[in-house]
């Protein structure tokens, strides 16, 4: 039972991960959207 529990633990801390790097990835490809549009400009 313990075992299991520590999975389950564990699964949600790479799901917390996931989000982070999720996040991360949205405002880099923000970032990279708005030097985009100063090179336009």
């Amino acid at each position: 039972m313990r075992g299991r529990e520590g999975g389950r633990e564990s699964e949600i801390e790479r799901k917390k991960q996931r989000n982070k790097e999720r996040e991360k990835g949205r405002k880099e490809g923000r970032e990279r959207e708005r030097k985009e549009e100063r090179k336009k400009k």
